[in-house]
């Protein structure tokens, strides 16, 4: 019972003091001054106005910290991503029976290069897709993947994950 009683005074300082003496979010104020702070406003005042903060990110697969950000590291291939998880994705779409062959073969295009090419956030997606486009046009072209490509934009769009600007775009890149 008396440690109950010294946690609760000590957490009614802790609130008093955030409250009363006039100190909100690191800034000083008065009594009755609302203090607004805005996103990538300095609380400190050592920082300088509006800089992203620093983030470190790390591999999916071997939780190894990246060098830089990931978006900036060079995703040439598949060397990370094992040929089995390849291979047993593949033969797990492949036992759909309500798909159509075309379809099978654009979502084992886009897994293949997806698992390769990680998407950190729904930003990226639009850069992704159109290296997807220029890595797999000729593949997609000649198995007559179009109505596949373009039907997978419109879902994207669906989601909001891309513009319906972005899908003209793409389909003009596929289309050159």
């Amino acid at each position: 019972e008396e440690i109950g009683k010294t946690a609760a005074i000590a957490t009614k300082k802790k609130k008093e003091n955030m409250s009363i003496d006039g100190v909100h979010a690191g800034k000083q104020c008065q009594e009755n001054q609302i203090v607004s702070i805005k996103r990538g406003e300095s609380t400190s005042g050592n920082e300088a106005p509006n800089t992203r903060p620093i983030r470190q990110y790390f591999c999916p697969r071997t939780n190894q910290p990246f060098a830089s950000a990931p978006e900036v590291q060079d995703h040439s291939g598949c060397e990370d991503v094992e040929n089995w998880l390849h291979d047993m994705s593949e033969s797990l779409i492949n036992d759909f029976d309500d798909v159509s062959d075309k379809e099978k073969k654009f979502m084992n295009l886009w897994n293949r290069f997806i698992k390769c090419h990680h998407v950190i956030a729904d930003k990226n997606i639009p850069r992704k897709v159109e290296t997807f486009i220029l890595m797999n046009r000729d593949k997609l072209k000649g198995a007559d993947l179009r109505m596949n490509l373009l039907l997978h934009l419109s879902n994207l769009w669906d989601f909001g994950l891309i513009s319906s600007n972005r899908i003209s775009a793409f389909m003009a890149i596929y289309d050159d």
